[in-house]
């Protein structure tokens, strides 16, 4: 990891409130000031506290929210360098694709969620809409690899269920082939063994 990645981790939500705007690391940046401020104002103003119990009881929690911060930055950096933000500028092509989506224009709809991605790779509406034009369109490992994708992003969890429910309908789907397979290949090794018997009956005609 560079320098400067590893900088934000040094204050709790900073790092997804600077790669991402996130609204969950503002406040916690927010609160571990505010619980920082408090602590040293404290100690500067009211030093008699310094000692006091209430006085290690603040300390001991700005330390604690610093680790814990620290830790969780840490552990979501790869995660937000990974997906990168979509840029302000880009034109959102969402709306355009999901219409062809419902008229079953499968190669245009695919065309523009691809090009949206491009340019927003954190879009979790495109994502997972490419992912079931894929399953729609039997594209099977394609599908599975959106949805893995879409799995790193950071709003991955806003769509559990509904990466879940593809995953199931994909395995549904894997099951339905299979069963399809055995049952073109039963005839066939049935016919087979019918050629079979009547080679070895005809052999026996021969031989009496």
């Amino acid at each position: 990891m560079r320098a400067a990645p590893l900088i934000v981790c040094l204050w709790p939500g900073l790092a997804r409130l600077w790669l991402r705007g996130s609204t969950s690391g503002l406040l916690t940046a927010l609160a571990f000031a505010a619980l920082l401020n408090s602590a040293l104002a404290a100690s500067f103003f009211r030093p008699e506290l310094v000692g006091s119990v209430l006085g290690r009881v603040v300390w001991i929690a700005v330390v604690a929210l610093w680790m814990v911060g620290f830790w969780r930055n840490l552990r979501q950096l790869p995660k937000l360098l990974a997906c990168p933000p979509p840029p302000q500028s880009a034109l959102d092509l969402f709306p355009q694709a999901q219409g062809e989506y419902l008229k079953g224009h499968w190669f245009e709809a695919e065309s523009l969620l691809a090009k949206q991605l491009r340019t927003s790779p954190e879009d979790a509406d495109s994502r997972l809409m490419l992912a079931t034009l894929y399953r729609r369109t039997g594209r099977t490992p394609d599908a599975r690899k959106e949805l893995r994708r879409l799995e790193r992003c950071e709003a991955a969890p806003k769509w559990r269920f509904e990466i879940e429910q593809e995953k199931q309908l994909l395995d549904q789907r894997d099951q339905r082939e299979k069963e399809e397979q055995q049952n073109e290949q039963e005839p066939a090794e049935s016919a087979s063994a019918a050629s079979s018997s009547t080679a070895s009956v005809a052999q026996s005609s021969r031989a009496a």
